[in-house]
């Protein structure tokens, strides 16, 4: 699986969509030739779509119900785990602040095949802090390109506001709507899918490291997101980024 499948799967995990919703479509059959129900595989995801387990404990899969119409085939299932690269690996490993991507395959009797998404977040137990919330793009103070987003919006007619909101899925890992702080999806009014929303850690330090990001419009991520950094005292976070080798966006955002 490269990059861009891997890409996907982390998409429809956050959106709760599953390939293998409950569906059921006409097939062939093959000895008479008439059409016939069939029924596509649906999953059970045991313990959610969203799993976390803390560094340095032991991940125990906490398995899924696979369903072909009334019949259980959860053990014809074929589960194969990612890592945060995209990389197919035997094994889910504790050692460090990471995720990885679950998927679980079966194919019901007529060859059609369905799917479904668990992402599997490992934090640190030891980040106490927290920069959840809703927060405001301070205009003025964020970045594009060497100017201010005012200066932008100001001489190109631009929104003059914008919103990211940043929620917590377990101590120190988030998610976050927008790491470009609403430049193209709020400011420019480009649409929601142009929002780079994606996942970061705050680390005990009050650090931030990007995991992963996404723009369903383009099909890509940053190139890279650093000296991030949460202001707890005045709610405030900011970092550095780089997308598309040429745009760099500094946002400042400050929580309502």
């Amino acid at each position: 699986m490269n990059i861009e499948d891997m890409k996907k799967y982390f998409k429809y995990s956050i959106l709760g969509i599953f390939a293998g919703a409950m569906l059921a479509s006409c097939a062939t059959d093959p000895e008479t030739g008439l059409t016939r129900l069939t029924h596509y595989a649906t999953f059970d995801l045991v313990g959610g779509e969203i799993y976390t387990v803390p560094v340095g404990a032991s991940y125990a899969e906490p398995g899924v119900i696979c369903m072909e119409g009334s019949d259980d085939i959860s053990d014809k299932v074929i589960t194969t785990i990612y890592d945060i690269s995209g990389q197919v690996v035997n094994s889910i490993t504790t050692n460090e602040v990471t995720l990885y991507n679950i998927e679980y395959l079966a194919y019901n009797v007529d060859g059609f095949s369905s799917s479904a998404t668990r992402t599997v977040f490992v934090y640190n137990p030891e980040v106490t802090g927290s920069c959840a919330g809703t927060f405001d793009t301070d205009m003025d103070a964020t970045i594009y390109n060497g100017y201010s987003f005012m200066t932008w919006a100001n001489a190109k007619g631009y929104a003059t506001s914008a919103s990211v909101t940043i929620t917590e899925l377990c101590p120190g890992i988030y998610y976050t709507t927008d790491f470009l702080a609403g430049w193209y999806e709020q400011l420019r009014g480009y649409g929601a899918s142009y929002a780079m929303y994606g996942y970061f850690c705050l680390n005990p330090d009050n650090t931030i490291s990007e995991m992963y990001s996404h723009v369903n419009g383009w099909g890509d991520s940053l190139d890279y997101l650093q000296n991030g950094r949460w202001d707890e005292a005045t709610g405030t976070l900011s970092y550095e980024t780089s997308y598309a080798g040429q745009i760099f966006i500094n946002p400042v955002l400050v929580r309502q």
